[in-house]
């Protein structure tokens, strides 16, 4: 019963902070928290079909969420089925949504189903902290550098501000698991350093958000961090021993299906994009 008080609660402080911080409409508050729960029920029905105990699952605003368990996975196969749930039912919410639009021809679910759409989208993108390389990690090697790729293009050319492809690279650096986090050693020096370029960013951006020479901190810094990424998981065989995870691997076949249902879950998710936009 804590667990639940905690989950709900954290649920309900992250429709809050879209409501009142974000400035969004209830309507889309609630709605934007709901097909975040439905694909982190995705993460929890996977869990329970492999007899894990679910220790919670949290919400952090204008962040996302997180299912905690105490099940240890051993298999890649395991990993890669507990990963793509998540996007795999959230797909399905977005499709309940757009038959919600079809339905009641209401807008604001059709705006939804964009929201919905892009939300699982980016969450299979190859990169640690997000589902997309729980899928194929096991299937292909180096992947997480073309993921790590695909968020600077995403923050670059989606939002157009230097600011949040600085924010995710940094998230990216600090958090994840990934060989970077061996190559660089991130001593305390260098998360200064990180934290200063940060702050010049946002301080040079907010007086002069027309000038590209304002965003040059960002551009050393994403090539240092780049840089360092391509080296350790490209050129330091022993830097990514120690960081990989030993499961038992997939076959040639497992492989093949992974990719297989990754191609098509990101098909059909930028479809469903498409449309509603």
């Amino acid at each position: 019963m804590k667990t639940f008080l905690i989950s709900l609660s954290s649920f309900a402080i992250f429709i809050i902070g879209l409501y009142f911080l974000a400035g969004l409409e209830l309507f889309y508050a609630v709605g934007f928290g709901i097909l975040l729960l439905v694909h982190e029920l995705g993460h929890v029905f996977a869990l329970n079909k492999m007899e894990g105990t679910i220790r919670g699952v949290y919400f952090f605003p204008f962040i996302g969420a997180i299912v905690v368990s105490d099940k240890k996975l051993k298999t890649e196969d395991e990993h890669a089925y507990f990963k793509y749930l998540g996007p795999l039912v959230g797909t399905f919410g977005v499709l309940i949504t757009l038959g919600l639009f079809l339905f009641l021809e209401d807008q604001r679910f059709l705006n939804l189903v964009f929201t919905g759409s892009i939300l699982n989208l980016i969450n299979m993108i190859p990169v640690t902290l997000l589902d997309g390389y729980g899928v194929l990690r096991g299937s292909i090697k180096y992947v997480e550098w073309v993921g790590f790729l695909l968020l600077i293009i995403f923050g670059f050319f989606v939002f157009q501000e230097y600011i949040l492809t600085l924010f995710f690279l940094i998230i990216f650096t600090l958090f994840s698991d990934s060989p970077i986090k061996e190559a660089t050693g991130f001593k305390i020096h260098e998360v200064i350093l990180a934290s200063i370029f940060t702050l010049t960013m946002i301080i040079l951006t907010i007086a002069d958000k027309e000038s590209l020479v304002w965003n040059v901190p960002l551009v050393v810094l994403s090539v240092y961090l780049f840089g360092m990424y391509i080296r350790s998981t490209c050129f330091d065989e022993k830097n990514t021993q120690q960081n990989a995870i030993k499961l038992t691997p997939l076959t040639k076949k497992e492989k093949g299906l992974w990719i297989t249902k990754y191609t098509l879950l990101v098909f059909v998710l930028f479809a469903l994009a498409f449309y509603s936009n």
